[in-house]
């Protein structure tokens, strides 16, 4: 980006950051002077910020999104100034909103030039200790979101500064996770602070945070208007100083919180009285998102057949409580579950049975996304959901599900599947025939994702899904850990996806052979490519090389396949790499040698995270690696 053209508009983006028009308006001058992608980039990532969750246009947006940021994120970042101890981390509407700064003191040397660089409404916020004088930091209208952050738990020992910290002024959202704050603690922040007033959503789970230190937070003046509360993992679930029911009773029964819309309290134990206390609220009217996966909610939840409530919930997590044996299917039927749009059952004990018993439940016309992995459905489960009265259903989880074959034939041939953008069948004993009948699926027509690992696919079904009625939609394809033969013969020379941007075949035993085999598809659009664990040699290297699509692909991942130091030489110098952005080579078996390679490169313009350990080279070496792209722990993107 031409930073002294565009100067004019990003100036009129920062003057008026809530206004679409004029970022569209940036878009329109970007595409004009020769960058498309992030023009595109900018108009998508509005568009997927205006549309409802639910919409089936956003979550098509998000792959289009996630794909440009694989290859340009890193280019994108880079144009903002480079300040120590400041991450341009994420993006939206556009550009970045949020910054991670690694201590409060550099924030105070930073502030100016982020506010300048991008606009910033979001502040992940390290460091700080006992000496931290939090009440003299300046008050910043830039941060409404406040995410406070640290490896090691504990970062505001002197909560009453903190609670006087000038920050805390102007947020919306405050998330203080993971920090081993104790009821103390939020009993004398909740009380001392003057601030909190624009306060919409908070996040204070995985806490010590027990019923009496919740009784405080809920005594805040500065609740009233909080739409979105995770209280999460309260406590220690190992020594039972969770939230229990006694926590969830709070919440209900406290006008504080009567404009909530979102709540999480899971891992609480607050189990079937709990449960039972929330939706029985006379204040949580407005109440329309519910997790309470792992709250030892079990078979009595049938006792709530004929509750009433004015509570009308759009999503449930009901995950990892042990409702089988047609309980929770026997309660479906009661309006709070009328109007379900999201429904999460995953390990909850479910079998055929229970599907069965479902077909009655009100909430299928409405539902758009169904989690039911790891219960034991079978193929009776499977050909039950076929015929359920689904009706525009856009997401749905089955791993690990117990279907087979014939589950998988059942689905392919559900008229509701025409509607699925998602399908997630790993760790089903799906074989070959199972794959055939879903790829000639004449419903399987708005295919988006496609996640088949870990199942019992041979050369037949390889090339099946090759030349399948798989739609040219299709964006993601994970294959992982379905093993070929060494001489098995695949022909992917016929697959067409060129939308395809995601493509994992991990531990598939594949011989350099079939990789280029599958190297002669066509997936133009490519920008994630996972080969890790199939132990090819350096011959690998020279079969990407020789790839077209190649050059487009931002994310490799290389991972145990003996590459060698020929292979990284040859990486390192090819033209093909050129748009590498991250790569992972761990046990790779390159030395000194290819590694010097590698820092020497010039064609590697445009890679910034690598992870290289289970490799050996001499401390020299591994200096100049940890220089150039830091110590191999610290690479974790995100």
């Amino acid at each position: 980006m031409n930073r002294k053209k565009s100067a004019p508009f990003l100036e009129a983006i920062l003057e008026s950051p809530d206004d679409d028009a004029v970022r569209l308006v940036f878009a329109d001058f970007l595409e004009e002077n020769g960058e498309p992608e992030r023009a595109e980039f900018i108009r998508i990532q509005i568009a997927h910020h205006q549309l409802n969750e639910y919409d089936p246009r956003r979550r098509i947006l998000g792959y289009r999104i996630d794909a440009l940021l694989k290859r340009f994120g890193t280019k994108w970042r880079a144009e903002l100034p480079k300040l120590d101890g400041v991450i341009w981390a994420h993006f939206q509407r556009g550009f970045v909103h949020a910054v991670y700064v690694t201590n409060p003191d550099v924030l105070a040397e930073c502030a100016d030039t982020i506010v300048d660089a991008s606009p910033v409404d979001t502040l992940i916020l390290g460091g700080g200790d006992e000496s931290m004088e939090w009440s003299e930091i300046d008050e910043s209208p830039w941060v409404r979101r406040l995410f406070m952050w640290s490896d090691d738990g504990l970062m505001i020992e002197d909560v009453e500064r903190f609670a006087e910290c000038p920050l805390l002024k102007h947020i919306e959202l405050l998330n203080l996770d993971n920090l081993n704050l104790d009821d103390d603690w939020f009993r004398t922040f909740f009380s001392t602070t003057p601030y909190l007033r624009k306060l919409r959503e908070l996040s204070v789970s995985h806490n010590y945070l027990d019923a009496d230190g919740l009784e405080a937070v809920s005594t805040s003046k500065y609740l009233r208007n909080l739409k979105s509360l995770n209280v999460g993992c309260g406590g220690d679930v190992s020594d039972g100083s969770t939230l229990e029911s006694t926590g969830a009773r709070i919440i209900a029964e406290s006008e504080t919180f009567m404009n909530l819309e979102k709540l999480s309290i899971h891992s609480n134990r607050i189990g079937m009285p709990g449960f039972r206390a929330i939706l029985e609220s006379r204040h949580l009217r407005k109440l329309r998102d519910l997790n309470v996966m792992l709250n030892e909610i079990g078979p009595d939840v049938e006792s709530l057949r004929g509750l009433k409530t004015p509570i009308r919930l759009e999503r449930l997590s009901f995950s990892n409580n042990r409702i089988g044996g047609n309980s929770f299917a026997r309660s479906a039927e009661i309006p709070v579950f009328s109007e379900l749009k999201s429904l999460v059952l995953t390990d909850c004990g479910l079998g055929w049975g229970d599907m069965q018993s479902l077909q009655e439940a009100p909430f299928w016309p409405h539902l758009r996304e169904l989690y039911l992995a790891n219960n034991a459905l079978g193929i009776d489960g499977a050909n039950i959901l076929a015929h359920a009265p689904v009706g525009n259903l856009q997401f749905l989880h089955l791993g690990e599900s117990q279907i087979g074959s014939e589950g998988a034939k059942h689905l392919a041939y559900a008229p509701f599947m025409q509607s699925v953008m998602e399908v997630y069948l790993q760790q089903n004993s799906i074989a070959s025939d199972g794959v055939m009948a879903m790829s000639s699926s004449p419903f399987l027509t708005n295919l988006h994702h496609l996640d088949l690992s870990d199942n019992h696919i041979d050369e037949s079904g390889w090339n099946a899904i090759a030349r399948s009625k798989l739609p040219s939609s299709l964006r993601q394809l994970h294959l992982t850990k379905n093993k070929l033969w060494y001489q098995s013969l695949i022909d992917f020379e016929s697959a067409d996806w060129p939308e395809l941007s995601e493509l994992s075949l991990e531990q598939c035993g594949l011989h350099i052979d079939q990789v280029r085999a599958i190297f002669g598809g066509r997936f133009p659009n490519l920008a994630f490519l996972n080969l890790a664990n199939n132990e090819l040699g350096a011959d690998l290297v020279d079969a990407l090389a020789d790839c077209p699509w190649m050059i487009g692909v931002a994310e490799l991942n290389l991972t145990r396949n003996d590459i060698g130091d020929g292979g990284m030489e040859k990486l390192a110098t090819s033209e093909v790499f050129a748009n590498l952005v991250k790569l992972d080579i761990w046990h790779a078996k390159i030395g000194d040698a290819g590694f010097r390679a590698l820092c020497d490169s010039t064609t590697l313009r445009s890679l910034d995270w690598l992870s290289y350990s289970g490799n050996k080279c001499e401390p020299g070496t591994r200096e100049r690696l940890e220089s150039k792209f830091g110590y191999p722990e610290e690479n974790i993107p995100g």
